[in-house]
């Protein structure tokens, strides 16, 4: 398996267990009982429940549910990107955590905005766009950057690593690995230098 079909196949898990982690909805309207492997749940209009993500997205698209959870917004995304600019030059160890699936609610909001753009397209829909875009390149190009420092920093970065996003951290292993074997190709030799 190539370095690519690697990072691919961990990036998809990683996407596969939020679909699968629970979120708290509020059932808006009485439905038979939902049985799954694992999962036997009967649902009572006026209470809340948890659900797996996968199953809340599907009963909420019928109307069935509503989401509890607060969803990101542009005010967020453009306050994560400010405090990311700010901290551009400084160093990896001084990096920001990011709030918990940060990549995974990031790609549902991207994905919503462009879906309600395909609809019905308006003036403040494709600016709110554009400006999205705006502020997730600006918060990838100063994480990225930080990313490939640390990779280069090897084991001196182990209590940093904990400040990365779970899709961040298998983007740091992957150049990681891949700047160790360039190294032992190239040098013809064991140990590590870089």
């Amino acid at each position: 398996m190539n370095v690519d079909d690697l990072l691919e196949k961990q990036l998809e898990a990683q996407k596969l267990s939020y679909a699968n982690s629970e979120v708290r909805v509020l059932v808006l309207k009485d439905y038979p009982k939902i049985l799954t492997p694992g999962l036997e749940i009967e649902l009572t209009r006026g209470s809340e429940v948890l659900l797996p993500r996968w199953l809340a997205k599907d009963l909420k698209r019928k109307g069935i549910v509503e989401v509890k959870e607060r969803k990101l917004t542009l005010k967020d995304v453009s306050k994560i990107a400010f405090l990311e600019t700010r901290y551009i030059r400084k160093p990896p160890s001084e990096m920001l955590t990011l709030p918990e699936n940060f990549y995974q609610k990031l790609r549902e909001y991207l994905t919503e905005l462009r879906a309600k753009i395909s609809e019905k397209p308006t003036v403040e829909l494709i600016n709110e766009h554009t400006r999205l875009l705006s502020y997730i390149y600006d918060i990838l190009r100063s994480r990225i950057q930080k990313i490939l420092i640390l990779a280069q920093l090897g084991e001196d970065v182990k209590d940093v690593l904990s400040k990365l996003a779970p899709e961040e951290l298998i983007l740091y292993k992957s150049i990681r690995n891949t700047i160790e074997k360039w190294q032992k190709i190239v040098l013809g030799i064991e140990e590590i230098l870089i």
